[in-house]
């Protein structure tokens, strides 16, 4: 998979079903190309992350969700995750 640079997207979201938990999406391992040196290595990623939940996430592990580093060079790459909080 390579990667380019994409805009995170935040997103407030309209529950479809009363009463449907709609969750933070599993850490999955995914390999990136470094859009900078080519180097290819894998991290982990998530696909979203509902802020409804209740979960107290920081700023720190929020942009740790929203960005690689190449491990060769350091490039920060941007990964594609939705940041999304569910209105009633």
């Amino acid at each position: 998979m390579r990667v380019t640079q994409r805009k995170t997207q935040e997103y407030t979201l309209k529950q479809v079903e009363k009463g449907k938990q709609n969750m933070t999406s599993p850490i999955v391992d995914i390999e990136l190309q470094c859009p900078e040196c080519g180097e290819k290595f894998v991290t982990w990623h998530r696909d979203s992350v509902n802020l409804s939940l209740g979960e107290k996430w920081t700023k720190s592990q929020l942009e740790e969700m929203t960005f690689a580093h190449c491990p060769a060079c350091n490039q920060r790459i941007q990964k594609d995750v939705i940041i999304a909080t569910l209105a009633d």
